[in-house]
């Protein structure tokens, strides 16, 4: 009764113990045999699997130690256990293969369970190791696997379509296995099997020939790719990251499994651009600063180097590639949930050039329908050549205007300033907006301070970009003109490497006007110009700082703005208004003189408005008409001046 009770629990502990108490007994020989064989049989032991394997285990627990009692001189314990398991195997209770690979070989042949004596059967056991052990197989490996690794590269770029399939799988089995006498390592051959999709991306059949490889092994193999690029300190292919990005995709890989293979980590990269951005901030602080000790400073050299030593430090960081070759495959998910990640630490991984622009190319496939009757490919100039394949779409484009309020606007926000890198898709954006009247209006205006103003800040000087900037800004009325240069202005000093900018725009321009005289206005009118057509805000702030203390610098300026941007001019009477409304003194201290740089700012705008009447006059006459209506008589002299020369 306890042998089926202990049976039908779940505890697999209380029938060892209560089995062990019954063949100890029958070994001393204080139970009969022949009792408990009948409570075995009657209990159903043999129907059950798990029982048997746990009684045999039992069986080999007593006769070891009736073995070890026997070399002691008392062999009695020894006698029955011998004579128990031939019991049980004659009476079934526990399967004879279980029996023979559990028992020891000389209770087997005491038993009579094995007929041979157990001196022939360990020598056929040393005699099988040794043969598959140590016997080595009779052909040349050297010549034999390069040969097999030669078949291995054939077949794998052999073209296999989806009708060759099969038979290309059982070949690349056949050589890994010993059917073709190559036995390759098959770690090696998926090395291959890996190489040749990084090469083949496109063809959908590798993924087939990958299923047969284990998951771990394909995750180490490519992971040992990685750390190689990773000891050498050199940026590893983008082929590789579009591989690793398509395994993940096809979800044969995990993104928790890869992590540990790429370099640096996140908390890595978390840490260093923490440093990056301190860096900058400094580097901004001291640009221009001379240092006596130091060479000669060259800082637009300093400053390219700088860059180009950012993106440098980039390349080597392989999370970002990751990144990258998850939007290059269409894994768009895990792809913006690890930049979304980075952002909520305060990184920016859109810094890294090659990410920046796969972020674009993504908004260049949604936007893509809605900007085709805009586009010069409805004219139909040119057809597109057959042999150049088109890329493959990665997302669907949208083809309403929710919906790209929805999927394209949030995108826009997270590349923000980074926009410079795509001129052309730039470009779409600002031919776009202007005819999409059913936009929300914030919807526009957030585009216009978080992508468009900023990203001028840090392209190269491009006019076409400016003038349709223009276009899109001159729409609104002046006060929500304003609000974009007051935000924009913000930015400079908020955002690190728009402060580096500021910091370049302000020795540019000081360098400009210290070449400024009447005979001269031309060329430096260009130069100012090419300066303010990006950072009209620096350039133009630093440009009446110094008037207000060179008068004999205000004609000169006035004809060099002959060449500004209608942006330009818009930003100038927008700075004109802040250093007037900047809180200083009026008046001398004899309390009857008006200050140098109010004199000095009224001459200006005097001058400044009747040479370019089509300029926004409003905004600076009611800010007047306000200081004046808060008796603040200072300003008058502005208005006088505007009054004498216009």
């Amino acid at each position: 009764e306890k042998i089926r009770q202990a049976q039908s629990s779940s505890d697999r502990d209380e029938l060892t113990v209560v089995l062990n108490a019954l063949l100890w007994g029958v070994a001393r020989g204080v139970v009969p045999q022949q009792e408990v064989l009948d409570a075995l049989v009657e209990a159903g032991l043999g129907n059950n699997e798990a029982a048997t394997a746990t009684l045999a285990d039992v069986l080999w627990v007593i006769s070891n130690q009736a073995e070890r009692m026997r070399d002691q001189g008392n062999g009695k314990e020894w006698v029955n256990m011998c004579a128990l398991v031939g019991e049980i195997h004659s009476r079934a209770l526990v399967p004879p293969a279980t029996l023979k690979s559990v028992l020891e070989l000389e209770i087997l042949h005491e038993a009579g369970i094995s007929l041979e004596p157990t001196a022939t059967i360990m020598k056929k056991v040393v005699r099988i190791n040794t043969r598959n052990l140590y016997t080595q197989n009779k052909f040349n490996l050297l010549k034999e696997e390069s040969e097999g690794f030669a078949k291995v590269l054939c077949l794998l770029h052999s073209d296999i379509t989806c009708e060759t399939l099969q038979a290309s799988k059982q070949n690349l089995l056949s050589l890994i296995g010993t059917t073709w006498y190559f036995d390759l390592d098959p770690n090696r051959v998926l090395d291959l099997v890996l190489d040749a999709y990084e090469v083949h991306y496109t063809n959908e059949c590798f993924m087939e020939l990958l299923t047969e490889f284990k998951v771990d092994g394909i995750a180490h193999v490519l992971g040992f790719k990685f750390q190689f690029y990773a000891r050498q300190n050199i940026p590893a292919p983008r082929s590789l990251f579009r591989l690793a990005a398509t395994l993940i995709q096809h979800d044969l890989l995990t993104l928790a499994v890869v992590y540990p293979h790429l370099s640096p980590t996140k908390d890595a990269v978390v840490a260093a651009a923490t440093q990056d951005r301190l860096d900058v901030v400094q580097h901004a602080k001291s640009y221009g600063k001379v240092n006596l000790n130091a060479k000669k400073p060259d800082d637009e050299h300093a400053t390219a180097a700088a860059a180009d030593t950012s993106q440098d430090k980039h390349a080597t960081n392989q999370l970002y590639g990751l990144i990258v070759g998850l939007l290059e495959v269409g894994a768009t998910g895990p792809g913006f949930a690890l930049i979304e990640w980075f952002t909520a630490q305060n990184v920016d991984p859109l810094q890294y050039k090659p990410l920046a622009l796969q972020v674009c190319q993504f908004v260049h496939d949604l936007i893509d329908d809605m900007y085709a009757p805009l586009s010069l490919r409805s004219l139909r100039f040119a057809s597109p050549s057959p042999d150049i394949p088109r890329r493959r779409r990665v997302v669907p484009p949208v083809q309403t205007v929710d919906a790209f309020v929805a999927q394209v606007v949030p995108k826009l926000h997270l590349i923000g300033a980074h926009l410079h890198h795509d001129q052309f898709l730039w470009t779409k954006l600002l031919r776009m907006l202007s005819p999409l009247d059913r936009l929300p209006p914030d919807t526009v205006e957030s585009l216009i301070r978080m992508c468009f103003l900023p990203a001028l800040s840090v392209h190269t000087c491009c006019p076409h970009l400016v003038y349709q900037t223009w276009d899109l800004v001159k729409a609104y009325s002046v006060d929500t003109r304003y609000k974009f240069y007051l935000h924009w202005q913000t930015q400079y000093n908020t955002v690190p490497f728009l402060q580096l900018k500021q910091a370049e725009t302000v020795q540019l321009t000081r360098k400009i006007m210290r070449r400024l005289t009447a005979d001269k206005t031309k060329p430096t009118g260009r130069l100012l110009t090419h300066v303010a057509h990006a950072n009209p805000l620096v350039a133009f702030t630093t440009m009446l700082q110094q008037l207000q203390s060179y008068e004999n610098l205000i004609q000169p300026v006035v004809e060099c703005l002959k060449y500004m941007s209608p942006l330009g001019m818009d930003v100038l009477s927008f700075v004109l208004i802040s250093e007037l409304s900047r809180p200083r003194k009026t008046f001398k201290a004899d309390g009857h003189n008006v200050s140098l740089w109010l004199s000095s700012l009224a001459q200006f705008a005097g001058s400044f408005y009747r040479k370019y009447p089509t300029v926004e006059l409003g905004a600076l006459l009611s800010f007047l008409f306000r200081r004046l209506s808060a008796w603040e008589s200072g300003e008058l002299i502005v208005l006088s001046e505007l009054l004498t020369k216009m």
